[in-house]
């Protein structure tokens, strides 16, 4: 829940005026003491609630408060009937027994909108009471259409006259580009795939992981598949058990770069919540969700016993919900590993485990997070790692480990290669209702704010008191807004719902590509590229892209491939495909013949 932010003197002066305007002059001081004495309790800067007596947030400099009203003509009403401050709590408790309030004034109900920064007593509809002091004139009507969003805060009311925010943030859509790819079935059958890796001396394979713990060695050439690493003993108990949706799991594998000489590999794994966390957002009272735990493995013999008691957990995280894990692990050209993991799960980032404020705003834990470590270190506070030197929070205010933070669910990344081990890093950020985004992290920006939850995308992110969201291109009234790093890319949900991240193009099989970002969204398939305008373009696709997204992949070549399934993220059977992205043109240069099949049909098989 939001503190309500310090105002200045001169605002104090504007409210003490109000004030003296609404009750008479011996009155308003105990008027003042009562209500923040009953609607700021336990806030440690109660005094600011009094703005809110005459305005719609209690910082004040705004309109008029009708709760103010009725509470300042109830006190008038109950002339003689006790002393003061007794008549003042009686007209708090007469006003939210009316219709249009049916709270007692013991409820939380008040002290939560104060403290949210939000006008209580609005009701959608004519029901508002309105009387003056110098007339016994009494009338009804609607909230005014100029009220601030926020202010209506009646828990059964819609709020959508008032607070719907940019209606269509992105009003022209993903258009076609120029770019013509086709998609080719390399091995079918995998259980939710979510991503494929190269192992650094093998041109042959590539190595599909599957969310449910397994990794699949793929041959390119026959398509031919086979078990090389099982993980699934490792993953959460009650894996797959959320109605078969499930965001935990064996989401992250990489090869280390010297993987010829060490045959070590690196996981990311949603395990049970048993262990020593080295890292964690919740109170002692609060059991998490689940742990993220990054390892590395020695894999001694692959498909029969290849990693019996060879792991070393080098990071724990307790999780404190089941979603938003990230779940990259990357190798960047220097040799330190990247990690991206999510805000902890929830919507809006703030619920259990997510702090005051958020994770995502926190740069001292590593939710909401892109970090950077050395495996061959161990100047960690564990000793199981290392923290790069160059990293932006070493020495400064902030986790050692972060390199970037400011991500709601950058669910996949990949390093982009530059000279002199230099890199970039690309993230495909998942959004909560409106924007999905692609975010570069380069060297200038390590230590960045990538923006949530102050920001989903690149506009203003709120949260309604009854919990329902909106955004919009202005920043809230009276919130000092940090310096934010902006998406190079944005798209919204008449597009799709939930971004992939992709790789840059660096192969040479299609030359239309080079050096271009290639990613995509998960509901549907679509697949998109950046032109060198940073504007989205969907690629034009031969073969049909009916399916979910889930993950990219690159080849020792330096081609891309990309894994999909018939169902959604889940232990959910063999409707998983890993397919590599072709130039649809290059089949003109190839030897074709045609075959007749046993049906009695043509088909062409080229060489």
């Amino acid at each position: 829940m939001r503190l309500i932010k310090k105002y200045t003197f001169p605002t104090v002066l504007i409210c003490a005026l109000f004030s003296l305007l609404s009750v008479n002059t011996q009155a308003r001081p105990a008027y003042l003491n009562a209500w923040t004495g009953t609607y700021a309790q336990d806030n440690p800067e109660a005094s600011e609630a009094g703005c809110q007596l005459c305005h719609q947030r209690a910082s004040g400099g705004n309109g008029w408060n009708e709760y103010g009203w009725d509470l300042r003509i109830q006190f008038f009403d109950l002339e003689g009937q006790g002393t003061t401050t007794q008549r003042i709590l009686q007209s708090f408790s007469n006003v939210e027994n009316f219709n249009s309030d049916p709270n007692d004034s013991n409820s939380n109900t008040y002290l939560e909108e104060v403290l949210a920064n939000a006008q209580p007593g609005w009701r959608e509809g004519s029901d508002n009471i309105i009387r003056f002091r110098t007339t016994t004139t009494e009338q009804t009507q609607a909230p005014p259409s100029d009220l601030p969003c926020g202010t209506l805060v009646d828990p059964n009311s819609s709020l959508e006259q008032f607070c719907t925010g940019v209606d269509d943030p992105q009003q022209s859509g993903i258009t076609q580009g120029d770019i013509q790819i086709d998609l080719q079935t390399i091995a079918t059958g995998f259980s939710s795939p979510v991503l494929a890796v190269s192992e650094p001396t093998n041109p042959n394979s590539i190595y599909v992981v599957e969310q449910g713990g397994t990794v699949q060695k793929v041959n390119i050439n026959t398509g031919e598949k086979e078990l090389f690493l099982d993980f699934s003993n490792e993953l959460v108990d009650d894996f797959a058990g959320n109605g078969g949706f499930d965001e935990r799991g064996l989401l992250g594998f990489a090869f280390d770069p010297d993987y010829e000489n060490n045959n070590r590999i690196y996981t990311y794994i949603s395990k049970n919540a048993d262990g020593q966390a080295d890292f964690s957002t919740l109170d002692p009272d609060q059991e998490a969700n689940h742990q993220t735990v990054i390892s590395e493995w020695t894999v001694i013999n692959p498909q029969s016993n290849p990693i019996a008691g060879s792991e070393r957990e080098m990071l724990i995280i307790d999780q404190p919900q089941f979603n938003h894990n990230a779940g990259s692990v990357v190798f960047a050209p220097d040799g330190t590993l990247i990690i991206s993991l999510g805000d902890g799960g929830g919507a809006n980032d703030n619920e259990e485990g997510h702090g005051e404020n958020g994770n995502g705003r926190d740069n001292t834990n590593p939710l909401g997070a892109i970090l950077r470590i050395d495996p061959r270190g161990s100047n960690s506070d564990n000793g199981q790692y290392g923290i790069p030197a160059d990293n932006p929070f070493v020495g400064q205010a902030g986790l050692d480990e972060i390199y970037a933070y400011g991500f709601r669910n950058p669910y996949r990344i990949s390093v982009e290669t530059l000279s002199n081990n230099d890199f970039n890093i690309y993230v495909g950020d998942v959004g909560q209702a409106d924007i999905e985004e692609v975010d570069i992290i380069t060297r200038n920006d390590a230590g960045g704010n990538y923006g949530w939850n102050y920001k989903e995308g690149s506009f203003y992110f709120f949260i309604n008191p009854n919990g329902s969201t909106f955004i919009s291109e202005t920043p809230p009234e009276n919130e000092i807004i940090p310096p934010l790093i902006d998406p190079v890319a944005e798209y919204d949900h008449d597009e799709g719902v939930s971004v992939v991240g992709g790789h840059v193009y660096t192969g040479s099989a299609i030359s239309a590509l080079n050096d271009v970002y290639v990613f995509g969204e998960w509901l549907d398939g679509r697949l998109f590229y950046l032109n060198e305008e940073s504007e989205i373009r969907e690629f034009d696709v031969v073969s049909d892209t009916n399916f979910f997204l889930t993950g990219f992949g690159v080849d020792n070549q330096n081609e891309l491939y990309v894994v999909g399934s018939q169902s959604v993220f889940a232990n959910a059977g063999p409707g998983g495909t890993l397919m590599k992205i072709v130039d649809p043109n290059a089949a003109e240069d190839q030897l074709c013949f045609p075959v007749r099949t046993q049906s009695g049909d043509f088909t062409l098989i080229c060489l």
